[in-house]
């Protein structure tokens, strides 16, 4: 399905047998990441009774998108706003991971649609900075480096990405299904232009400050998901996000990395998203 978003970009918006007349989780991916990541989780919410709605966010790399300098967290915002606007949701839950976070906390405290609950898995990189994830934080100081001097792209993709190894990637990913590992590093093994973009477009979000004058704004039910086990974004993280959320709840899963949301389906609809405990 195509949505056309304010500015005339048309979204590819994925559908999984979508029923108006069932309750509807909106999932805000990642920057970088395809949608067909969620196809496990798309397909178990489905099973239990549930619409799931997500698309590929603006500025994924190749002719889909040419402006990725140009964008800001409004303008995610408001994509999110059209798609609900074009599905004639009357409320539903939105759901986000890593650096669809950014977006979701915004949405919520500027009421821009009805969101019936949240919940939130990781936190933002850089929000508290006090404990970043070793790998998120890395990455994001790559992608500094690169967006304040393009002219490094060559050397940054060669030496940093290029000779990313089989066994470096596997300890990066800790997960061993190969296709979720392939979808994950997309951004850094896609080419340099899906690198650069990457870099702008994560720069950009990170740019954009969440902080209490934002979150106290935030009146739906919030519920944030963390990973004893997390490289890219700490578990000190998730709990610092809930305390500045007003009434948000939290849970830490000691065994739990980056991407278990992916994994771990059951458990994530059952216990997770549909009854947020």
């Amino acid at each position: 399905m195509k949505v056309q978003a304010h500015d005339g970009l048309m979204l590819d918006v994925n559908l999984n047998q979508f029923d108006s007349t069932k309750p509807t989780v909106v999932f805000i991916n990642a920057l970088g990441v395809d949608s067909c990541i969620t196809q496990a989780l798309s397909d178990a919410m489905v099973a239990r009774g549930h619409n799931f709605v997500t698309w590929r966010r603006r500025g994924f790399p190749g002719v889909y998108d040419e402006r990725f300098r140009e964008y800001s967290v409004q303008d995610q915002v408001q994509d999110l706003t059209s798609i609900v606007t074009e599905l004639a949701l009357p409320s539903f839950t939105l759901v986000a991971w890593c650096t669809g976070i950014q977006v979701a906390l915004v949405a919520a405290a500027q009421k821009s649609c009805r969101i019936e609950k949240m919940v939130l898995f990781n936190a933002p990189n850089f929000f508290n900075q006090g404990t970043p994830g070793l790998t998120g934080d890395t990455i994001g100081q790559v992608c500094r480096m690169l967006i304040h001097d393009e002219k490094k792209l060559d050397f940054l993709h060669q030496n940093i990405v290029a000779y990313n190894t089989k066994s470096m990637q596997d300890k990066l990913a800790r997960i061993d299904d190969k296709q979720y590992q392939y979808m994950i590093q997309a951004p850094f093994n896609s080419g340099k232009e899906a690198f650069l973009r990457f870099a702008h477009l994560v720069n950009t979000t990170h740019e954009f400050k969440i902080n209490r004058t934002l979150t106290e704004q935030i009146s739906c039910p919030t519920f944030i998901v963390g990973g004893g086990n997390d490289d890219m974004v700490a578990w000190q993280e998730s709990v610092a996000l809930a305390e500045i959320i007003p009434d948000a709840e939290y849970k830490i899963f000691a065994n739990w990395g980056h991407y278990n949301l992916f994994t771990d389906t059951k458990e994530v609809c059952e216990d997770l998203i549909l009854n947020g405990h």
